[in-house]
């Protein structure tokens, strides 16, 4: 009974050591991104965090351009749901559901709102490029039909 025991305590820990050392793999893509929108050109900050429930969400932490060019601020304006039309940029949600796959070394499951257009696509990070730089993959239906884009990490 007690070589039992023991097994099946030595078995938790390398289980929790597997899945402490994925989730800190994991976490290497949290931190603030640079990232610029590739039809429109506009720039913002993306700070990316493990949410609650494990994945990963991120949201904006600075744009570029805030205002409209008679000075009012940029809102959500194509949001599809009309009560959300009225936000503007700062601390909008525009990553959400990320998960981190371990044995492929890349986040991929999420979805990324773009409120250019008001549309929510798939996203998909093929690991880091660098220490420094994600390869972002977005996409509607399959990744085959995406367009890629890279996002520079910077200091807030």
């Amino acid at each position: 009974m007690k070589k039992l025991a023991l097994c099946i305590i030595c078995l938790a820990t390398v289980f929790t050591s597997f899945s402490v050392k994925a989730q800190s793999k994991g976490d290497a893509i949290v931190g603030v991104y640079l990232m610029k929108t590739p039809d429109t050109g506009d720039e913002s900050k993306v700070q990316i965090y493990r949410a609650k429930n494990g994945t990963y969400s991120g949201k904006v932490v600075w744009v570029k351009n805030p205002n409209n060019p008679d000075g009012t601020p940029r809102r959500d304006t194509k949001n599809p749901d009309p009560k959300l039309r009225d936000r503007t940029a700062q601390n909008l949600l525009v990553m959400k559901n990320l998960r981190y796959d371990a044995d492929d070394n890349e986040w991929v499951d999420g979805d990324l709102y773009n409120p250019n257009e008001g549309k929510w696509f798939k996203i998909k990070i093929k690991g880091l490029s660098s220490a420094n730089t994600l390869k972002v993959r977005y996409y509607k239906g399959i990744p085959l039909l995406g367009m890629d884009d890279e996002w520079q990490k910077v200091s807030k």
